[in-house]
Protein backbone atom coordinates (compact mmCIF):
# COMPACT_ATOMS: atom_id res chain seq x y z
CA UNK A 1 0.00 0.00 0.00
CA UNK A 2 1.10 3.55 -0.65
CA UNK A 3 2.06 5.22 2.63
CA UNK A 4 2.83 8.69 1.26
CA UNK A 5 1.35 10.69 -1.60
CA UNK A 6 3.37 11.76 -4.60
CA UNK A 7 3.02 15.44 -5.39
CA UNK A 8 4.67 17.60 -7.99
CA UNK A 9 8.08 18.55 -6.54
CA UNK A 10 8.37 22.01 -5.00
CA UNK A 11 10.93 22.98 -7.65
CA UNK A 12 8.49 22.01 -10.41
CA UNK A 13 5.63 23.99 -8.86
CA UNK A 14 7.91 27.02 -8.62
CA UNK A 15 9.00 26.74 -12.25
CA UNK A 16 5.43 26.18 -13.48
CA UNK A 17 4.26 29.31 -11.66
CA UNK A 18 7.19 31.21 -13.15
CA UNK A 19 6.33 29.89 -16.60
CA UNK A 20 2.73 31.10 -16.24
CA UNK A 21 3.66 34.53 -14.90
CA UNK A 22 6.97 35.43 -16.56
CA UNK A 23 9.20 34.65 -19.52
CA UNK A 24 11.72 31.90 -18.86
CA UNK A 25 15.15 31.92 -20.45
CA UNK A 26 16.41 28.79 -22.21
CA UNK A 27 18.18 27.47 -19.11
CA UNK A 28 15.09 27.75 -16.91
CA UNK A 29 12.84 26.39 -19.64
CA UNK A 30 15.07 23.30 -19.93
CA UNK A 31 14.98 22.92 -16.16
CA UNK A 32 11.18 23.06 -16.25
CA UNK A 33 11.00 20.37 -18.93
CA UNK A 34 13.43 18.12 -17.03
CA UNK A 35 11.38 18.47 -13.84
CA UNK A 36 8.16 17.69 -15.71
CA UNK A 37 9.71 14.67 -17.38
CA UNK A 38 11.01 13.33 -14.07
CA UNK A 39 7.61 13.67 -12.41
CA UNK A 40 5.87 12.03 -15.39
CA UNK A 41 8.18 9.02 -15.08
CA UNK A 42 7.37 8.67 -11.39
CA UNK A 43 3.64 8.77 -12.21
CA UNK A 44 4.08 6.01 -14.81
CA UNK A 45 5.79 3.90 -12.14
CA UNK A 46 2.95 4.58 -9.67
CA UNK A 47 0.26 3.73 -12.21
CA UNK A 48 1.86 0.39 -13.11
CA UNK A 49 2.32 -0.42 -9.41
CA UNK A 50 -1.38 0.30 -8.90
CA UNK A 51 -2.32 -1.98 -11.77
CA UNK A 52 -0.29 -4.96 -10.52
CA UNK A 53 -1.29 -4.37 -6.88
CA UNK A 54 0.70 -3.57 -3.76
CA UNK A 55 -1.49 -4.52 -0.80
CA UNK A 56 1.25 -6.69 0.75
CA UNK A 57 3.96 -4.03 0.76
CA UNK A 58 4.46 -0.59 2.26
CA UNK A 59 5.58 2.00 -0.30
CA UNK A 60 7.00 5.43 0.52
CA UNK A 61 6.99 7.82 -2.42
CA UNK A 62 9.06 11.00 -2.84
CA UNK A 63 10.27 11.29 0.74
CA UNK A 64 13.22 13.11 2.28
CA UNK A 65 14.95 11.29 5.13
CA UNK A 66 17.34 12.91 7.56
CA UNK A 67 20.00 10.29 8.29
CA UNK A 68 23.11 11.13 10.30
CA UNK A 69 22.62 14.91 9.90
CA UNK A 70 22.24 14.82 6.12
CA UNK A 71 19.11 14.58 3.99
CA UNK A 72 18.53 12.13 1.13
CA UNK A 73 15.58 12.11 -1.28
CA UNK A 74 14.01 8.79 -2.26
CA UNK A 75 11.74 8.31 -5.29
CA UNK A 76 10.34 5.05 -3.91
CA UNK A 77 11.00 2.80 -0.93
CA UNK A 78 9.35 -0.63 -0.85
CA UNK A 79 9.17 -2.17 2.61
CA UNK A 80 8.41 -5.85 3.19
CA UNK A 81 9.31 -8.42 5.82
CA UNK A 82 12.56 -8.97 3.90
CA UNK A 83 13.71 -5.37 4.27
CA UNK A 84 13.80 -2.22 2.13
CA UNK A 85 14.14 -1.94 -1.64
CA UNK A 86 15.23 1.46 -3.00
CA UNK A 87 13.86 2.35 -6.46
CA UNK A 88 15.59 5.28 -8.17
CA UNK A 89 13.36 6.34 -11.09
CA UNK A 90 14.87 7.85 -14.26
CA UNK A 91 12.54 8.93 -17.05
CA UNK A 92 15.19 8.83 -19.77
CA UNK A 93 14.34 8.71 -23.47
CA UNK A 94 16.66 7.87 -26.34
CA UNK A 95 19.63 5.52 -26.55
CA UNK A 96 22.30 5.41 -23.84
CA UNK A 97 25.59 3.55 -23.68
CA UNK A 98 26.21 2.45 -20.11
CA UNK A 99 29.38 1.44 -18.28
CA UNK A 100 30.19 1.18 -14.59
CA UNK A 101 31.21 4.83 -14.24
CA UNK A 102 29.70 6.64 -17.21
CA UNK A 103 26.46 7.11 -19.12
CA UNK A 104 26.52 8.58 -22.62
CA UNK A 105 23.82 9.63 -25.03
CA UNK A 106 25.59 9.76 -28.37
CA UNK A 107 28.69 11.88 -27.81
CA UNK A 108 27.24 13.55 -24.71
CA UNK A 109 28.32 12.10 -21.38
CA UNK A 110 25.87 12.62 -18.53
CA UNK A 111 27.32 14.68 -15.68
CA UNK A 112 25.60 12.51 -13.08
CA UNK A 113 25.99 8.75 -12.84
CA UNK A 114 22.65 7.07 -11.97
CA UNK A 115 24.50 4.09 -10.50
CA UNK A 116 26.36 6.40 -8.12
CA UNK A 117 23.08 8.03 -7.10
CA UNK A 118 21.55 4.62 -6.38
CA UNK A 119 24.60 3.50 -4.40
CA UNK A 120 24.49 6.67 -2.28
CA UNK A 121 20.79 6.20 -1.59
CA UNK A 122 21.28 2.53 -0.63
CA UNK A 123 24.27 3.43 1.52
CA UNK A 124 22.29 6.01 3.47
CA UNK A 125 19.47 3.55 4.03
CA UNK A 126 21.97 0.98 5.29
CA UNK A 127 23.27 3.57 7.75
CA UNK A 128 19.71 4.01 8.97
CA UNK A 129 19.46 0.24 9.38
CA UNK A 130 22.70 0.10 11.39
CA UNK A 131 21.65 2.99 13.64
CA UNK A 132 18.37 1.25 14.46
CA UNK A 133 17.88 -1.95 16.42
CA UNK A 134 16.35 -3.73 13.43
CA UNK A 135 19.35 -4.33 11.15
CA UNK A 136 17.13 -4.72 8.08
CA UNK A 137 18.36 -5.69 4.62
CA UNK A 138 18.64 -2.96 1.95
CA UNK A 139 18.84 -3.40 -1.83
CA UNK A 140 17.90 -1.30 -4.85
CA UNK A 141 17.24 -0.95 -8.56
CA UNK A 142 17.38 1.77 -11.20
CA UNK A 143 13.96 2.04 -12.85
CA UNK A 144 13.50 3.31 -16.43
CA UNK A 145 9.73 3.61 -17.08
CA UNK A 146 9.91 5.32 -20.48
CA UNK A 147 9.12 3.05 -23.44
CA UNK A 148 11.40 5.19 -25.64
CA UNK A 149 14.50 4.45 -23.55
CA UNK A 150 17.14 2.03 -24.87
CA UNK A 151 20.16 1.05 -22.78
CA UNK A 152 23.28 -0.52 -24.32
CA UNK A 153 25.03 -2.41 -21.51
CA UNK A 154 27.82 -4.90 -22.04
CA UNK A 155 28.35 -5.80 -18.38
CA UNK A 156 25.83 -8.42 -17.23
CA UNK A 157 26.33 -7.47 -13.57
CA UNK A 158 25.20 -3.90 -14.31
CA UNK A 159 22.07 -5.17 -16.04
CA UNK A 160 21.01 -6.88 -12.84
CA UNK A 161 20.57 -3.49 -11.18
CA UNK A 162 18.37 -2.05 -13.94
CA UNK A 163 14.66 -2.46 -14.67
CA UNK A 164 13.44 -1.16 -18.05
CA UNK A 165 9.81 -0.56 -19.03
CA UNK A 166 9.29 -3.95 -20.66
CA UNK A 167 10.24 -5.67 -17.39
CA UNK A 168 8.71 -3.19 -14.96
CA UNK A 169 5.31 -4.85 -14.57
CA UNK A 170 6.91 -8.23 -13.92
CA UNK A 171 9.35 -6.70 -11.43
CA UNK A 172 6.69 -4.87 -9.41
CA UNK A 173 4.39 -7.91 -9.46
CA UNK A 174 6.96 -9.74 -7.30
CA UNK A 175 5.99 -7.54 -4.36
CA UNK A 176 2.33 -8.51 -4.69
CA UNK A 177 3.13 -11.85 -3.08
CA UNK A 178 5.41 -10.39 -0.41
CA UNK A 179 4.60 -10.70 3.26
CA UNK A 180 4.61 -7.65 5.52
CA UNK A 181 4.21 -8.38 9.20
CA UNK A 182 5.46 -6.88 12.44
CA UNK A 183 9.06 -6.52 11.25
CA UNK A 184 7.99 -4.54 8.17
CA UNK A 185 5.82 -2.28 10.32
CA UNK A 186 8.75 -1.66 12.65
CA UNK A 187 10.91 -0.69 9.66
CA UNK A 188 8.17 1.73 8.59
CA UNK A 189 8.19 3.30 12.05
CA UNK A 190 11.93 3.94 11.73
CA UNK A 191 11.55 5.44 8.25
CA UNK A 192 8.61 7.63 9.27
CA UNK A 193 10.55 9.01 12.24
CA UNK A 194 13.24 10.29 9.85
CA UNK A 195 10.99 11.96 7.24
CA UNK A 196 11.61 15.70 6.90
CA UNK A 197 10.36 18.50 4.66
CA UNK A 198 12.43 19.11 1.52
CA UNK A 199 15.30 21.24 2.88
CA UNK A 200 16.75 22.05 -0.53
CA UNK A 201 13.87 24.11 -1.94
CA UNK A 202 14.72 27.75 -1.31
CA UNK A 203 13.72 29.36 -4.62
CA UNK A 204 11.92 32.69 -4.37
CA UNK A 205 11.40 35.76 -6.55
CA UNK A 206 10.52 39.34 -5.73
CA UNK A 207 6.81 40.12 -5.53
CA UNK A 208 6.95 42.64 -8.39
CA UNK A 209 9.05 40.47 -10.72
CA UNK A 210 6.14 38.33 -11.95
CA UNK A 211 2.85 39.16 -13.64
CA UNK A 212 -0.08 39.78 -11.32
CA UNK A 213 -3.60 38.66 -12.14
CA UNK A 214 -5.39 35.37 -12.81
CA UNK A 215 -5.02 33.15 -15.85
CA UNK A 216 -6.91 30.46 -17.73
CA UNK A 217 -5.71 26.93 -16.96
CA UNK A 218 -6.55 25.85 -20.51
CA UNK A 219 -4.72 28.45 -22.64
CA UNK A 220 -2.81 30.45 -19.96
CA UNK A 221 -4.42 33.71 -21.09
CA UNK A 222 -4.76 36.50 -18.52
CA UNK A 223 -7.71 38.18 -20.21
CA UNK A 224 -10.75 36.89 -18.32
CA UNK A 225 -14.25 38.33 -18.00
CA UNK A 226 -16.04 38.30 -14.67
CA UNK A 227 -19.47 36.70 -14.47
CA UNK A 228 -21.58 35.93 -11.42
CA UNK A 229 -19.71 32.86 -10.12
CA UNK A 230 -17.13 32.32 -12.86
CA UNK A 231 -14.40 33.96 -14.88
CA UNK A 232 -14.67 33.29 -18.62
CA UNK A 233 -11.51 33.27 -20.70
CA UNK A 234 -11.86 35.74 -23.55
CA UNK A 235 -9.36 33.76 -25.66
CA UNK A 236 -10.67 30.17 -25.50
CA UNK A 237 -14.05 30.59 -23.81
CA UNK A 238 -13.34 28.27 -20.85
CA UNK A 239 -15.15 28.89 -17.58
CA UNK A 240 -13.59 28.38 -14.18
CA UNK A 241 -15.12 29.34 -10.88
CA UNK A 242 -13.79 32.38 -9.10
CA UNK A 243 -12.86 30.13 -6.21
CA UNK A 244 -10.78 27.88 -8.49
CA UNK A 245 -8.88 30.88 -9.80
CA UNK A 246 -8.21 32.19 -6.33
CA UNK A 247 -6.92 28.84 -5.02
CA UNK A 248 -4.55 28.60 -7.99
CA UNK A 249 -3.27 32.07 -7.09
CA UNK A 250 -2.69 31.01 -3.47
CA UNK A 251 -0.68 28.01 -4.67
CA UNK A 252 1.36 30.17 -7.04
CA UNK A 253 2.04 32.62 -4.22
CA UNK A 254 3.29 29.82 -1.94
CA UNK A 255 5.82 28.55 -4.47
CA UNK A 256 6.90 31.89 -5.91
CA UNK A 257 7.65 34.09 -2.93
CA UNK A 258 9.16 31.86 -0.28
CA UNK A 259 8.78 33.31 3.20
CA UNK A 260 6.98 36.50 2.10
CA UNK A 261 3.89 36.65 4.37
CA UNK A 262 0.59 36.13 2.56
CA UNK A 263 -1.81 38.91 3.54
CA UNK A 264 -5.22 40.08 2.37
CA UNK A 265 -3.78 43.16 0.68
CA UNK A 266 -1.00 41.23 -1.04
CA UNK A 267 -3.44 38.65 -2.41
CA UNK A 268 -5.70 41.41 -3.70
CA UNK A 269 -2.72 42.95 -5.49
CA UNK A 270 -1.40 39.58 -6.68
CA UNK A 271 -4.76 38.76 -8.30
CA UNK A 272 -4.86 42.26 -9.81
CA UNK A 273 -7.93 43.24 -7.75
CA UNK A 274 -10.18 40.74 -9.50
CA UNK A 275 -11.73 39.92 -6.11
CA UNK A 276 -13.34 42.09 -3.48
CA UNK A 277 -11.63 42.38 -0.12
CA UNK A 278 -14.51 40.47 1.47
CA UNK A 279 -14.11 37.58 -1.01
CA UNK A 280 -10.35 37.47 -0.47
CA UNK A 281 -10.77 37.29 3.30
CA UNK A 282 -13.42 34.57 3.02
CA UNK A 283 -11.34 32.38 0.71
CA UNK A 284 -8.15 32.87 2.70
CA UNK A 285 -10.03 31.76 5.82
CA UNK A 286 -11.33 28.68 3.97
CA UNK A 287 -8.07 27.49 2.41
CA UNK A 288 -5.43 28.82 4.80
CA UNK A 289 -4.45 28.81 8.44
CA UNK A 290 -4.41 32.21 10.04
CA UNK A 291 -1.25 33.43 11.76
CA UNK A 292 -0.92 36.52 13.96
CA UNK A 293 -3.63 39.01 14.91
CA UNK A 294 -4.89 42.38 13.75
CA UNK A 295 -2.44 44.25 11.51
CA UNK A 296 0.12 41.43 11.68
CA UNK A 297 -2.33 38.80 10.38
CA UNK A 298 -1.02 36.57 7.61
CA UNK A 299 -2.10 33.27 6.10
CA UNK A 300 -0.48 29.92 5.33
CA UNK A 301 -1.90 27.59 2.68
CA UNK A 302 -3.38 24.46 4.33
CA UNK A 303 -2.63 22.26 1.34
CA UNK A 304 0.44 21.11 -0.54
CA UNK A 305 -0.61 22.74 -3.81
CA UNK A 306 -3.61 23.66 -5.98
CA UNK A 307 -4.42 20.07 -6.98
CA UNK A 308 -4.25 18.90 -3.37
CA UNK A 309 -6.69 21.62 -2.30
CA UNK A 310 -9.10 20.90 -5.15
CA UNK A 311 -9.18 17.20 -4.33
CA UNK A 312 -9.71 17.58 -0.59
CA UNK A 313 -11.85 20.68 -0.08
CA UNK A 314 -15.63 20.14 -0.49
CA UNK A 315 -17.13 22.48 -3.09
CA UNK A 316 -20.64 23.42 -4.18
CA UNK A 317 -21.53 21.39 -7.28
CA UNK A 318 -23.45 24.36 -8.72
CA UNK A 319 -20.21 26.21 -9.26
CA UNK A 320 -18.32 23.69 -11.35
CA UNK A 321 -15.52 24.57 -13.77
CA UNK A 322 -16.29 24.21 -17.47
CA UNK A 323 -13.17 23.75 -19.60
CA UNK A 324 -13.90 23.97 -23.33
Amino acid sequence: MFITERHRPSELLHMEAMFSRSKLDDKNHNQLENLRRGYEGECIYDNIFNEVGHDNSYIYRDVYLNIEDSTTQYDSLIVTEEGVVVNEIKNFSGTYTVSDDSWAKGNFELPDDPFAQLRRAIGKMRRLSLSSDLQFKVSGKLIFPNEECTLIIADELLKQNIIIRSNLRRYLARFKNSFSGNFAREICEVITEHIVVNPYFKSAVDFDDVRHGIYCSECAGFEVDSERFHFRCSSCGSYETKETHFVRAISDYKYLFGKLPMTTNRMMEFTNYKFSKRSVQRLLAKYCDREGIYKSTSYKFKYYDFEDAMSKQPRNIRYKDRID
